[in-house]
């Protein structure tokens, strides 16, 4: 990581400080990674509520009214990226002017918490070995999640040409995307969905949480070649910026336990000792390679549990 701490703040001074640094810009993309149970989305999900009550009044748009919206129209995606898991891990763009023409926009979200647990391969199309180990690395759709990055870091360039050189990003027609529909995991299921959700692009900011969005191995050490390029370059009023932000803590104890609680929350164990169990059998190996082969050399933040952020100092 950059610099020395220079100051530690409430996630809620987090948020005021993200909305500052984004005024200037198209968005601000905030990487937000670490370990199983560090409290990840637990702190995605306070700053994102808090950004959305304060600038927002709260607004909450409906996936199912849009959906409903989009196949009563036969409304076809200008493109899709697709892998592995075919249409259940699929993004969409859509062209959403026909759809800001329909939905109330004021309920579009300042803020808005995405997470790669949409891009889990489908159980049909994980491979034997990877089913009891589920939450690794190679059980993702690892191109997809950096495809979804690529898109959320996409500008129009000033020339018009379509070309954003920072990102090896191709845009068409110089055009960058207006709606995504990305999948969602359905604990239920136990298996992605989609349409999962959407994502405007006037959302000012988004939290991208995951455990592997830092890693520096293929395909995910892409993201970090792009935040490089993009923190590189001289930002522009037509392009975001992106952050970075760890979460961690050290209590091997009590993420256990918090990972198995949540494994018996969503049904994959009968009880809380199975639970511990399989964070023992299967998240602490992930977790070990999260701490082990996460490059930090662009953390701007470190965040523990309970939200206390430590801010650093980029040195040059």
């Amino acid at each position: 990581m950059f610099g020395s701490v220079v100051k530690t703040m409430d996630i809620e001074d987090l948020g005021e400080l993200l909305v500052e640094k984004s005024k200037n810009v198209s968005r601000l993309v905030l990487v937000m990674y670490g370990t199983p149970g560090s409290g990840k989305t637990t702190n995605a999900e306070r700053l994102v509520n808090y950004l959305n009550n304060k600038y927002n009044n709260g607004a909450v748009l409906d996936t199912d009214k849009i959906t409903h919206f989009i196949e009563e129209k036969g409304l076809k995606a200008k493109r899709k990226y697709e892998g592995r898991g075919g249409p259940q891990t699929r993004i969409c763009e859509y062209d959403s002017t026909i759809i800001d023409d329909s939905i109330d926009m004021s309920k579009v979200p300042f803020a808005a918490h995405l997470k790669m647990d949409g891009f889990h391969l489908p159980l049909k199309q994980l491979a034997e070995n990877l089913h009891s180990r589920r939450g690794c690395q190679e059980s993702f759709e690892g191109e997809l999640v950096v495809q979804l990055f690529k898109l959320l870091v996409q500008w129009e360039t000033e020339e018009g040409d379509g070309n954003n050189q920072a990102t090896g990003v191709k845009i068409e027609e110089g055009k960058p995307w207006n709606l995504l529909c990305i999948p969602d995991f359905d604990h239920k299921l136990k298996d992605p969905n989609n349409p999962g959700r959407y994502i405007f692009s006037n959302t000012k900011i988004i939290v991208f949480e995951g455990l592997y969005l830092m890693l520096n191995i293929e395909p995910w050490c892409q993201i970090s070649q792009i935040i490089k390029a993009i923190k590189d370059k001289k930002p522009g009023s037509h392009s975001p910026i992106v952050e970075v932000a760890q979460v961690e803590d050290n209590d091997v104890e009590e993420m256990s336990q918090r990972v198995a609680a949540r494994h018996l929350r969503s049904g994959l164990v009968d009880s809380l000792n199975d639970g511990l169990n399989r964070y023992f059998a299967n998240d602490s190996i992930n977790a070990s390679v999260v701490t082990t082969l996460s490059n930090h050399d662009f953390d701007d933040y470190s965040i523990n549990t309970s939200g206390k952020t430590k801010v650093y100092c980029r040195s040059n």
